[in-house]
């Protein structure tokens, strides 16, 4: 039985781990997770860096996507975690590198550059590893994926809930040529 009270970073990375590991079963951390939603709302004392996204992700444990499959998997409760831990990502194809939240210097504004049809099920067909989550008080998961290329940060998301879903990317600035570059090595194509 969990005790309903606010998380510490280092209570949640554990209770990521039991999650993971069997120790904790979806419904109870649910239960748990509405419990605390219902007192605090989203006023939760974490901050991002604590786990703040990651405790109001919790809430879609138990939903599913539209073809079945759970909507937050296993990967993104274990990519919760080391992003928690200060784990390095270090996924790379060639020039393109996979960043965790952690990883980012700073919270640079990002902008809509680019936007195509869905390709496959997730972005993990991108060959990185990405990650669903509640990112934004709207509560609507995203999945997401946040890649450095050429000197330049960009997030690449989508909304797995979706069937007729869109990818976007979104980056600091507007360099055409860059954005094109990368859109060509991850394999998406312009909607048109």
């Amino acid at each position: 039985m969990l005790v309903v009270e606010p998380p510490s970073k280092q209570a949640l990375i554990r209770l990521l781990r039991d999650l993971v590991e069997g120790q904790q079963d979806r419904r109870t951390v649910f239960s748990w997770q509405q419990a605390l939603l219902a007192q605090y709302g989203w006023q939760i004392p974490l901050s991002v860096s604590e786990g703040y996204w990651y405790f109001y992700s919790l809430g879609s444990l138990l939903d599913t996507t539209y073809h079945g499959g759970p909507l937050i998997r296993e990967q993104d409760l274990l990519e919760y975690r080391s992003d928690l831990e200060g784990v390095e990502c270090r996924q790379r194809i060639g020039e393109v590198s996979r960043y965790r939240a952690h990883q980012r210097p700073g919270q640079e504004l990002m902008w809509p550059l680019f936007e195509c049809a869905r390709v496959g099920k997730d972005l993990n067909r991108l060959g990185f590893k990405s990650v669903r989550g509640v990112f934004e008080k709207r509560e609507a998961v995203v999945e997401q994926l946040t890649v450095r290329f050429r000197g330049q940060h960009f997030l690449v998301l989508t909304h797995p809930d979706d069937p007729e879903g869109k990818i976007y990317v979104l980056g600091e600035m507007r360099k055409q040529a860059e954005l094109l570059e990368l859109v060509e090595r991850l394999g998406l194509r312009q909607q048109g």
